[in-house]
């Protein structure tokens, strides 16, 4: 994705980046991947063929998070803006 220089290829690549460390308890590792796919995200990019979107699922699993590492006011900003970005 980072040799193709296309933001949405990088948007999904750290969206998948930052779910997979979150899985795996690497909190840290997830908050930077998802941070990086937000900045690659656009609005206007597709929404995946299961209805998945890189910005609404980064903000969600960034609530999701921070609110493990104990940071609850970050976790649910992050989690209004999953459902602000989600209702469009």
């Amino acid at each position: 994705a980072e040799a193709a220089g296309d933001p949405q290829q990088l948007a999904l690549a750290r969206y998948a980046l930052g779910n997979v460390h979150c899985a795996l308890g690497n909190l840290d590792a997830s908050i930077r991947h998802l941070r990086r796919c937000l900045k690659h995200y656009r609005p206007e990019m597709p929404v995946s063929l299961y209805g998945d979107s890189a910005g609404v699922g980064a903000h969600a699993f960034l609530g999701w998070a921070h609110s493990l590492r104990g940071a609850a006011a970050a976790g649910l900003r992050e989690a209004q803006a999953a459902v602000a970005l989600a209702r469009g």
